[in-house]
């Protein structure tokens, strides 16, 4: 049994990741803000809390101190915190991760792409994926096998319950899937064939259990964790077959769903012009290596649409 601390690990991704470990009989202590956090309710008993702010590195330093993790996950890392983990947890741990994303390989083209893919920092896509992408260049920087061994997770699209699946205007709408199950036509580009890489959370949550229980093969590497590859196209004919409906599509130039959307709050143009870029990304090292199994597309979304 290893003493896992995972840090932010208690929001949709992290309570996955910690009830996986769990489940595999691993000590988990999650550091998070509240224990009102949403889905802090769905994490198994047996997972110890402990409230702070994980970018305090006074909370971090108790917590090495009293929990004495073999293992730290670092769920949201962040470019300015890297070297401050390192100086903290180097030498004292076994095996450190953190969650990155596949969008820094965007734009890959058609072909799914490995984890030796070029990464990009593109200012038009927003900070976020340019983050990630420091972050993971400081943390496999870091790696050292003895003292700081590293391990990266890179998810694609992330699709599953209790969190409404990515739809075709970049957002999280349930309105787009409720006009399709409603039989009502819906607006899409007409760029049908940009590519997509989607993940099932509960895949995510089984690739860092394997790399943490299999260190051998896990550590100084990265991991891409994708379920699944389609274009936009082949991703709304499973929305129909995830809704039992077949979908009523009205195709229009891109710049007419910005236009349509641009006024609503939820809406970033970085964002959706990042989703109209090709994500097609390979995940058959983690398949190959650790030995995961991935879950069918149709029914990753038909659990993720449940509450509509």
């Amino acid at each position: 049994m290893r003493k896992v601390l995972m840090l932010a690990g208690a929001g949709w991704l992290g309570h996955c990741i910690a009830n996986k470990l769990s489940s595999y009989g691993e000590k988990v202590t999650v550091v998070h803000m509240s224990m009102e956090e949403r889905f802090v309710q769905y994490m198994n008993a047996d997972i110890a809390h402990r409230l702070g702010d994980t970018s305090d590195e006074a909370v971090c330093r108790l917590a090495l101190k009293e929990v004495q993790p073999d293992v730290v996950i670092n769920v949201h890392p962040d470019p300015n915190l890297i070297k401050q983990n390192y100086q903290i947890f180097a030498g004292h741990v076994l095996h450190y991760l953190h969650c990155s994303s596949a969008g820094v390989y965007v734009p890959t083209g058609k072909i799914p792409v490995s984890e030796d893919a070029p990464t990009y920092a593109i200012e038009k896509f927003g900070g976020a994926f340019i983050a990630k992408k420091h972050s993971d260049e400081q943390a496999m920087a870091l790696h050292n096998q003895k003292y700081f061994p590293v391990t990266i997770i890179r998810p694609g699209v992330i699709l599953g319950k209790g969190m409404i699946p990515l739809e075709l205007w970049g957002l999280r709408n349930p309105a787009f899937f409720r006009q399709i199950r409603d039989g009502k036509v819906v607006q899409v580009s007409e760029q049908t064939d940009v590519a997509i890489s989607a993940t099932y959370v509960e895949d995510v949550a089984e690739i860092f259990a394997q790399a943490v229980l299999q260190p051998d093969k896990s550590r100084g590497q990265i991991f891409n964790a994708i379920s699944w590859n389609a274009t936009h196209e082949g991703y709304l004919t499973a929305i129909g077959e995830a809704l039992g409906v077949k979908p009523r599509v009205e195709y229009v130039p891109t710049k007419t769903i910005i236009d349509s959307h641009i006024s609503d709050p939820a809406f970033s143009l970085p964002d959706y012009e990042f989703f109209m870029a090709n994500l097609a990304v390979s995940g058959q090292k983690a398949i190959n290596v650790l030995k995961v199994q991935t879950e069918s597309f149709v029914k990753i979304l038909r659990g993720s649409l449940d509450s509509l």
